[in-house]
C-alpha cells in the first residue's frame, strides 16, 4: 500500500515484515530481537530486558488522574485492523498516547524483550496528544490461543506512566478457511489484493473488512487479508497476500482486483489468484500489472484495482 491513498474508505496504513537480521560472526545477536516473539519495524529499538512497567493489571486511563495524570505519559486508545493473528502475520498497530509521552514500550507478555518506538508526532484530529504507528511481525513459533500485547508511555526523562494491554488471539495455522483467495506475484512491487463481496463488502489490507458504506466490521469470524506484502515498498520476499473467509461465506458473485499499491522500481509484474473452498483449489487465473496502472484512476492506490476475476459461492 502506498502512503498516497488518501481515500475515505479507511485509509489506515498496513502491515509490512521484518526480515531476519544476522550479525556478525556465528549465529543470531540476541540483541537484534530477531529471536523475539514480536519484531517492530522502521526506528524501533529492541531491548533484552524485562518490560519496564508492572504488567499485573491494566491500568487504563483510570491509572492517570488530575494535574498528574494530565502531563503523565499515557496510552490514550488503540485502533487496530482485529484483534486475531496468525503466526508469521504482520499488522500495522495505530494509535493515540499523550502529550508528555516520547517514547512506548511493547512487548508480547511473557517474552524475551521488549521494543521502544519513538513518539513525536501531533494528531491532526486529537491534538495535542500523539499519534503513534508500528508495524509488527509476529512469530510464526506463536501457539494458537490468547495473547497480551502490552504497551507503556515513556516521558522525555524516561518515567514511564501505567502499562496497558490489547487482548488479541492467535488462530491456529491448522485451520483453514472455508473460502480463501490467494494473489501471488514475481517481481518486487507492492500489489494489493481486493475481494469484493456479493452485498458490497470489501476485504483488503488496507482497509480491513468494511461494509459498502465503509465501515468497519470486526469480530474474530471476520474475513481479513493476512499480511499486507511489499507495504509502501518495504520488500519482504513473499509477495503474496490472501484473503481469508474462516465461516460459510454468503452465497452470490464475488469479484477480485489487483491494486497496485507503488511499483517500486518496477516495470511490471506478472500475478496468479487462486481461489480455495474447504482447502481445494477451486480456480485460478493469471494476469499482469504494470507501473503505469499507479496513476490510473482505478488501477492504483486511490481505486480497487485492476479486475482480475469473479466466482460464485452458492
Amino acid at each position: 500500500m502506498s502512503a498516497r491513498n488518501t481515500r475515505s474508505l479507511c485509509g489506515m496504513l498496513a502491515c509490512g515484515v521484518l526480515g531476519a537480521v544476522v550479525a556478525c560472526g556465528d549465529g543470531l545477536d540476541p540483541q537484534s530481537g530477531v529471536e523475539a516473539e514480536l519484531r517492530v519495524t522502521s526506528e524501533a529499538q529492541y531491548h533484552e530486558d524485562a518490560f519496564p512497567v508492572d504488567q499485573d493489571a491494566d491500568a487504563g486511563l483510570s491509572g492517570l488522574s488530575g494535574d498528574a495524570g494530565a502531563l503523565a505519559p499515557q496510552v490514550i486508545s488503540f485502533d487496530t485492523r482485529g484483534t486475531t493473528i496468525r503466526p508469521g502475520q504482520s499488522k500495522k498497530m495505530k494509535g493515540l498516547a499523550s502529550s508528555a509521552t516520547r517514547t512506548l514500550a511493547v512487548q508480547i507478555e511473557g517474552d524475551r524483550g521488549y521494543w521502544s518506538i519513538p513518539v513525536d508526532v501531533v494528531s491532526a484530529e486529537s491534538a495535542p496528544n500523539l499519534q503513534f504507528a508500528a508495524d509488527m511481525s509476529f512469530a510464526r513459533t506463536l501457539k494458537p490461543g490468547p495473547l497480551k500485547l502490552w504497551f507503556a508511555a515513556a516521558n522525555a526523562e524516561g518515567e514511564y506512566g501505567a502499562a496497558r494491554f490489547l487482548a488479541m488471539k492467535v488462530l491456529d495455522t491448522a485451520a483453514q478457511g472455508e473460502l480463501v483467495v490467494v494473489l501471488d506475484w514475481n517481481q518486487d512491487m507492492d500489489l494489493d489484493l481486493v475481494v469484493v463481496g456479493p452485498d458490497g463488502s470489501l476485504v483488503s489490507a488496507e482497509d480491513g473488512y468494511v461494509d459498502r458504506e465503509g465501515s468497519r466490521i470486526t469480530g474474530e469470524q471476520s474475513p481479513e487479508v493476512d499480511r499486507d506484502s511489499n507495504s509502501d515498498c518495504k520488500i519482504d520476499g513473499i509477495r503474496s497476500e490472501s484473503a481469508i473467509y474462516p465461516v460459510k461465506p454468503a452465497a452470490g458473485a464475488y469479484k477480485v482486483f489487483v491494486r497496485t499499491g507503488a511499483p517500486c522500481g518496477v516495470a511490471s509484474t506478472s500475478w496468479r489468484v487462486q481461489v480455495y473452498r474447504g482447502g481445494a483449489l477451486k480456480g485460478a487465473v493469471v494476469g499482469a500489472s504494470y507501473a503505469a496502472q499507479y496513476d490510473t484512476p482505478n488501477g492504483g492506490p486511490d481505486g480497487l484495482g485492476v479486475f482480475a476475476t469473479s466466482f460464485n459461492v452458492n
